[in-house]
């Protein structure tokens, strides 16, 4: 299978949001693990609010400011304030709860896992509707939060790979990698109240010539965790309704 690269377009400088460094101020490493994350600080905005950030070094700063600019209402997409200036260009988002999806496939929460990729799906299905394409679907990229609700909370992270007038090639590349992802979670399955759901999925996964579309995926998602003993977990709680 070959890797498609979206062809970007040059940002104009006037269109990018920018940030001046010394606007940054409290800045403290990260330590969490997450792609490209290098600082959170406290952003001091021209009306003198104070903001609590997040600062990456993304590899496409301004091609991805402008991006989630464009997404900015839509639910499981950061909040961009800007490209930093002058000197070194890195991104400026709003704080973003969640650990990544990796940390959670690591603790074995499976039916959290399956129900953040449900909200992936919904969300990838939101920017397809609007010929837009993600590119960069990974565990990495995929934060999830659970509230004391039980509800969960669910973003996406880098947008460096997206583009904002997708071809069906690019879009048909997202169903790719999320119909990969779910196969590889299954795989993983270890608790014993998923085996047969397990064994069930890689039965179907078997007899499925190419990949699956995100709309097939969500039904298949729908089914593993309607037949969990436990039912659906609490449903997602959207922050922007």
């Amino acid at each position: 299978m070959s890797i498609i690269e979206p062809t970007t377009s040059s940002c104009d400088e006037e269109e990018v949001p920018w940030v001046e460094w010394s606007c940054l101020i409290n800045r403290t490493l990260a330590k969490d693990v997450r792609p490209f994350l290098l600082y959170r600080a406290t952003l001091v905005t021209p009306d003198g609010g104070r903001e609590e950030v997040e600062i990456y070094l993304s590899p496409s700063p301004r091609h991805e400011a402008l991006v989630l600019q464009g997404l900015g209402s839509m639910t499981g997409i950061p909040r961009v304030y800007g490209v930093t200036k002058p000197g070194s260009e890195a991104l400026v988002l709003a704080l973003t709860k969640g650990l990544t999806l990796d940390y959670w496939l690591d603790e074995g929460q499976t039916i959290i896992c399956m129900t953040a990729l449900l909200y992936v799906c919904k969300i990838i299905s939101r920017m397809h509707s609007q010929g837009i394409s993600y590119g960069n679907l990974s565990v990495t990229n995929i934060l999830v939060d659970i509230e004391e609700s039980g509800q969960l909370d669910v973003s996406l992270l880098g947008f460096h790979r997206t583009n904002m007038n997708a071809t069906e090639e690019e879009i048909k590349a997202d169903e790719i990698q999320m119909y990969s992802l779910i196969k590889d979670i299954t795989e993983d399955i270890k608790e014993e109240s998923f085996t047969h759901i397990r064994d069930e999925l890689r039965h179907l996964f078997e007899n499925i010539v190419g990949a699956l579309t995100l709309v097939e995926i969500v039904l298949v998602l729908c089914g593993f965790l309607n037949n969990h003993p436990n039912g659906l977990v609490s449903p997602y709680h959207p922050r922007n309704p």
